[in-house]
């Protein structure tokens, strides 16, 4: 009988290897990014936790950013768990939702945006009228960023109680 040479499993993807690399425990096949670093950029270290990444416009590993997220929202996900009886997991879905900024006018997730500078997107036809409305109030009329957020709002407020098809 002849002696067969068992081969181990590459737990990264799965398939089977004549040996796994001792530095990552994966075939080498997943083991030479990692190592050797991606055609894709630089090669970067975590500052938390050492660990090697390639950046694409982050400044941390996704196992960093994710705890940092929690630290940072602890007490939301704490008042999600306590007011709303949700699971850990629905919680911590609940919070990043509640993060995400949002139309003003129509409540479409805007994707590139920040907080405090975009208020609109660009989708319907009402929502470029707010956005038009407010550019008008603060680069033409000179009114204060605030001031003019508001008038919008309102003018927006004022066309939903006027228009019949909104409250369906």
């Amino acid at each position: 009988m002849a002696k067969q040479q068992v081969q181990d499993v590459c737990p990264n993807c799965g398939d089977f290897t004549d040996y796994l690399v001792n530095e990552t425990g994966w075939c080498f096949k997943c083991s030479a990014p990692e190592l050797l670093g991606n055609d894709e950029g630089e090669v970067k270290v975590c500052p938390g936790c050492n660990k090697r990444f390639i950046p694409k416009n982050i400044r941390i590993c996704r196992t960093c950013r994710k705890t940092e997220f929690l630290e940072k929202n602890a007490d939301e996900i704490d008042r999600q768990l306590a007011d709303s009886n949700l699971s850990l997991p629905k919680a911590i879905e609940a919070t990043k939702q509640s993060k995400i900024t949002k139309c003003l006018c129509c409540g479409a997730p805007l994707k590139p945006a920040t907080r405090g500078t975009a208020y609109f997107c660009a989708r319907k036809t009402k929502c470029r009228t707010a956005y038009n409305k407010l550019h008008r109030y603060i680069y033409i009329l000179h009114k204060p960023r605030d001031e003019a957020l508001k008038l919008v709002l309102e003018g927006l407020n004022e066309n939903n109680r006027a228009d019949p098809q909104t409250e369906l």
